[in-house]
């Protein structure tokens, strides 16, 4: 199965045809729709930093209809390997999207993502581009 990155989730809170296309193909896949807790994290922040009346409870609504992976102590190890691995070599990636990265690893999961340039980056991550 694959797990939804937050900028598909946007595109979807948004009513973006895109990304309603690309939730309905991967509905059509079977299985539960998952994403992570750092996910959550990022919709919410962005919910409140929006400033719109009802944001939040938008998208904590989206997320109860999703089953949410949780950072354990496996992924931690992981985003540890990965953010310091990516420093040794020069480059940077924020902190959210290497937990992200890991907690996607440690499932055995792809996830799903415009955001090709940053989780491109880690290495073992299986990335699908919507």
């Amino acid at each position: 199965m694959v797990f939804l990155d937050s900028d598909l989730m946007i595109g979807v809170l948004r009513k973006d045809a895109a990304a309603i296309r690309a939730l309905s193909d991967i509905e059509n896949r079977g299985g539960p729709l998952r994403t992570t807790v750092i996910n959550a994290v990022e919709l919410v922040e962005g919910a409140v930093m929006s400033r719109k009346e009802g944001a939040v409870h938008t998208v904590d609504s989206f997320l109860a209809t999703l089953e949410m992976l949780h950072l354990d102590s496996l992924a931690a190890s992981l985003a540890g390997q990965i953010i310091g691995n990516l420093k040794l070599r020069g480059e940077q990636i924020d902190n959210m999207d290497a937990l992200i990265g890991s907690i996607t690893i440690a499932h055995n999961e792809t996830l799903v993502t415009r955001n090709v340039k940053h989780f491109g980056r880690i290495k073992g991550l299986k990335v699908e581009t919507w």
